[in-house]
């Protein structure tokens, strides 16, 4: 049985591998997407790592930067987490 807890650790890790999923496909480095976003590396490869639950003023500035928006960025993290 999945509890509150799971599914939330499900969503920061979905969250996350979309980001990382994104970058990769802008051909991003770290580096330059943590620079667009105005936020430091080593965050950014932790919320890519499921390790960080980060704010949804970040998350903005991510998909932001990543170039779209915020309903397209949650329908690819839905889309992707039904296809597991």
């Amino acid at each position: 049985m999945n509890t509150m807890s799971d599914k939330n650790n499900d969503l920061i890790f979905n969250v996350g591998i979309t980001i990382a999923k994104l970058r990769n496909k802008n051909n991003l480095s770290q580096e330059v997407l943590s620079e667009l976003s105005e936020i430091h590396r080593t965050y950014l490869s932790e919320v890519e790592g499921g390790k960080r639950n980060l704010t949804l003023t970040v998350l903005k500035r991510i998909v932001d930067a990543l170039g779209f928006s915020m309903s397209e960025f949650f329908r690819i993290v839905e889309e992707d987490s039904l296809n597991e």
